[in-house]
């Protein structure tokens, strides 16, 4: 004997016991004998929805009937009626879902009983939906009670499962994206700051997935980067030291600027008289030579000669203010020369030592009274932007007129006091290398020649290939992803990602959180343990 399954014409599957060899025609003409179910027949006619709703409200109708029979008020007849409409509706999917809601949800729903949440809660749950499902002439109350207790029992046990499987994740992914959070905090405020300033950095760089910077490469997208943060760099820089947009940087510019504050600030400060030195004006001098002196004592040949012959002459007990301007003029032009003949020692000393001089100055108008004040801060903001003015010197390619942001963030990365636009240059500079470095000629165009030939070649040979036109629309692929990289370096790109939980985990969160998540657990296990009928 074997069984033999055929599909009625109202979405019934019908099983039969033949012998083995019996023909498919015997078998489909006994199944033709067995009578349609008209519920069945009609449930293939409705829309998805209609099924699911009656679906839905057919399961609860039944939980009255089963009530009313255990009391006598409800005869077999519309039990057997009923139970033959939810057949016919369950020939379809979304009456069975519909179906299966109807048991799922009532049972959820005793969340609110006091008590209900435990294995005796649970169990007595899924005896009394049991209790009151409508059994047929040949099924079984008892039957019914006891699959109901074994589905609450064992949804309450997956329910607790669940629940502290899910909430012992959640800590988890929440553990890991604090720490993740923490570790990119200092890089993500960088990024705030970068776009604040107008500044923009790839997807990448802030820790984003794009498909368009894979598929134009992520060179080329920093690239055209580099391009639009160079003109935010390059109107930083003028801003810092006072200059229009319009005007161009170059080492004579940059000089005007000097000798207009040289005149402001410290002209005036040529008739503070007979300045003494005090013992921070000689240790700041004594630094200057340290690491000469100290490495000469092992090794002769390291004592620098100019540097230790420039800090003797400027060992004194006091200075005239005047001689004194002359000279801080003198050893930056000196500075200024070292550095462009490449001897950045003797440049950095010249520097130091004219800071010193100027540090003393400022040391003695502070205690001149009112009109000291005045001319202190005068001389201060001088000094101020005359010294910003060789930072952008050191930075300036003189070429192009551009500001190298990679020059001024590896002053920044050594310790020199930086402020305003300048510190925001250095910042990020050092943190978004890739996408401030100065751009190399060609680099505005997203799309090259090569590209296009290329790409259109690979689409030529896709339609001869798939004998499609269409297909060779498929050789833009690559061009307009560059296009659309292009578009990828916004601002918008620069705002860090959320490492926090989010909505969506905060939400499950509360959801295993909340007494109704384990009853309706416990609910869709009873609903499985009684359906079908």
């Amino acid at each position: 004997m074997r069984i033999a399954k055929v599909k009625l014409a109202d979405g019934r599957v019908a099983k039969f016991e033949v012998e083995e060899g019996t023909p498919i025609a015997e078998i489909e003409a006994a199944a033709a004998k067995i009578p349609l179910n008209m519920f069945g027949v009609q449930a293939q006619k409705n829309n998805a929805f209609e099924n699911a709703l009656y679906g839905f409200g057919g399961r609860m109708k039944g939980l009255a009937l089963g009530a009313g029979q255990r009391l006598g008020l409800v005869d077999q007849s519309t039990i057997d009626e009923h139970k033959m409409a939810m057949e016919g509706l369950e020939t379809t999917k979304a009456g069975k879902t519909g179906s299966f809601a109807g048991i799922a949800v009532p049972a959820a729903a005793t969340a609110v009983i006091p008590g209900a949440n435990t294995y005796l809660g649970a169990a007595l749950t899924g005896a009394a939906f049991g209790a009151a499902t409508p059994t047929g002439e040949d099924e079984s109350v008892a039957t019914n009670i006891a699959l109901g207790t074994a589905g609450g029992m064992g949804g309450k046990y997956l329910g607790d499962k669940f629940g502290s499987w899910a909430t012992d994740r959640l800590a988890k992914a929440k553990t890991q994206a604090a720490a993740k959070e923490a570790q990119n905090l200092v890089r993500d405020t960088t990024a705030r700051e970068a776009a604040d300033a107008g500044y923009v950095v790839t997807p990448s760089q802030v820790g984003k997935k794009s498909f368009a910077e894979s598929l134009s490469g992520k060179f080329k997208t920093n690239q055209m980067a580099g391009l639009k943060n160079q003109n935010v760099t390059n109107r930083l820089a003028r801003k810092a030291i006072g200059l229009d947009e319009n005007t161009p940087l170059t080492p004579a510019t940059l000089q005007n600027i000097r000798n207009e504050a040289f005149e402001r600030g410290y002209t005036p400060v040529t008739q503070a008289g007979k300045i003494k030195v005090d013992d921070e004006y000689l240790t700041a001098m004594s630094k200057i030579t340290e690491t000469y002196e100290g490495a000469a004592k092992s090794f002769p040949g390291a004592a620098k000669k100019e540097v230790t012959d420039m800090v003797d002459s400027l060992l004194v007990d006091s200075f005239d203010a005047g001689d004194a301007i002359k000279m801080t003029r003198i050893l930056r032009d000196d500075a200024a020369k070292a550095f462009r003949g490449g001897d950045n020692a003797l440049g950095k000393a010249l520097r130091k030592a004219s800071d010193a001089i100027e540090n003393q100055i400022e040391r003695h108008l502070s205690g001149q009274g009112k009109q000291g004040a005045t001319a202190l801060k005068q001389f201060a903001d001088a000094r101020k932007l005359i010294a910003k003015t060789h930072t952008v010197e050191e930075a300036l390619e003189e070429s192009t007129g551009n500001i190298d942001a990679t020059k001024i963030a590896s002053i920044f990365k050594k310790g020199k006091p930086l402020s305003g636009e300048l510190k925001t240059i250095g910042k990020i500079g050092e943190a978004f290398r890739e996408t401030t470095r100065l751009p190399k000629t060609g680099d505005a165009n997203p799309v090259t020649v090569l590209d296009m030939f290329g790409s259109t070649g690979l689409g030529g040979l896709a339609a001869a290939g798939t004998a499609n036109p269409m297909a060779a629309a498929a050789g833009l692929a690559w061009p307009a992803a560059r296009i659309g990289a292009r578009h990828l370096v916004t601002r918008g790109a620069a705002t860090p990602p959320t490492y926090g939980p989010g909505l969506t985990k905060e939400a499950l969160e509360l959801f295993l959180n909340n007494p109704y998540t384990k009853s309706a657990l416990e609910g869709s296990a009873i609903a499985g343990s009684l359906y079908p009928y």
